[in-house]
């Protein structure tokens, strides 16, 4: 008895078990599984197992005290958006990766990312974070040119900064 699975329009079936790895040649040979998207597909119940991978957007939030070459401590607030592609092999490879476990994926991604982001911001002086973070005063062509900026309010700079 064979029943009939839809996939939604955001997400993926993966079919697993008996004769599921069969299919094209190419891209589906070797997988030992199915990949349905944007269709149906007949599957035997006891004997085949089907999943399902959402394709939609995640969004992961970073807030992170992360130290500069010069030592100095620099709170970073940042979001990471993403979602796996609709491409076969994106898919596969999230489905061997994340299926069953999507509510981990959003752990996962944030530690990815933050690793990342602490490697670049360790690597950059604090005066880029300066510039940055504060936008030059209006004031003072000669400073706006060295910038390459066309500021037209005086922003705040904080004291403890030299002035030029």
């Amino acid at each position: 008895m064979f029943l009939y699975k839809v996939a939604e329009p955001n997400e993926a079936l993966i079919i697993s078990g008996m004769n599921a790895h069969r299919g094209a040649e190419g891209d589906a040979a070797g997988l030992g599984f199915k990949i349905i998207v944007g269709k149906g597909a007949f599957y035997l119940p006891f004997f085949q197992k089907v999943r399902h991978l959402s394709l939609d957007i995640h969004e992961a939030e970073l807030d992170l005290d992360c130290v500069t070459t010069q030592g100095i401590q620099v709170g970073v607030k940042a979001v990471v958006i993403y979602k796996i592609a609709d491409d076969f092999q994106s898919i596969a490879n999230a489905a061997r990766r994340f299926l069953e476990q999507e509510e981990q994926m959003d752990v996962k991604v944030h530690n990815v990312f933050a690793g990342h982001l602490r490697s670049i911001i360790g690597t950059m002086p604090a005066m880029v974070w300066v510039f940055m973070t504060v936008a030059p005063p209006a004031t003072g062509s000669r400073r706006r040119r060295r910038l390459g900026t066309r500021a037209t309010a005086r922003a705040p700079v904080p004291a403890r900064l030299p002035r030029r």
